[in-house]
């Protein structure tokens, strides 16, 4: 996974820590920079574009050209592996955690729940459509989707045992799911689950 820079530099996730390209060479951004030895799982940039990792040790930002820990205070931290980045249309960032998914709003970090407050565990993928709506892959919980603070979970054919989409992708026609048997797709208006043609 790679993100492009505020000066045009690539930045590259890889198990050997941030390495950045400037058109030239491949460094990797060492301690100097703030950058952790840490295997990197994912790199976006946010709406006010800031730098994101997801690390084995939890989220990096990048501003000001040093990286730093993402620690917003507060009850709620992310102290595990951060697996997956979304970046939010509105600002704002969602985290997929070992621990759970979490949604930073540039103001306050909040752990998404079920409906019976239950962590949503590890994420496999997770996604923002065009309608501002979330879905998220969760390793053993199933596929869920979230609109205006409610989360429901989706019950898509062949995946529920167990639960497993691979890759979250909007087109016109829907929000696609490809999983180990097929490809599905939801309308987004209905919610309706109907296999891709």
């Amino acid at each position: 996974r790679s993100e492009e820079g505020s000066q045009g530099e690539l930045w590259l996730a890889t198990e050997a820590g941030i390495a950045k390209f400037d058109g030239r060479r491949i460094v990797v951004a060492d301690k100097n920079e703030g950058a952790p030895r840490a295997s990197i799982y994912d790199i976006k940039k946010d709406k006010e574009g800031v730098l994101w990792a997801g690390t084995d040790l939890g989220a990096l930002t990048y501003q000001a050209g040093r990286w730093s820990r993402f620690a917003p205070g507060g009850r709620v931290e992310i102290d595990k592996s951060v697996m997956h980045l979304a970046p939010l249309r509105a600002g704002g960032m969602l985290i997929a955690a070992s621990t759970g998914v979490y949604l930073w709003n540039g103001a306050k970090l909040e752990m998404l729940h079920d409906e019976r407050t239950r962590t949503l565990g590890q994420a496999k993928e997770i996604f923002e459509d065009s309608l501002g709506a979330i879905w998220i892959s969760t390793y053993a919980r199933g596929f869920f989707y979230a609109t205006n603070g409610v989360l429901a979970r989706i019950a898509v054919p062949e995946t529920d045992n167990p639960p497993f989409v691979r890759s979250i992708v909007e087109r016109p026609d829907g929000v696609h799911l490809a999983t180990p048997l097929g490809v599905h797709r939801i309308e987004l208006k209905s919610g309706r689950v109907a296999p891709a043609l």
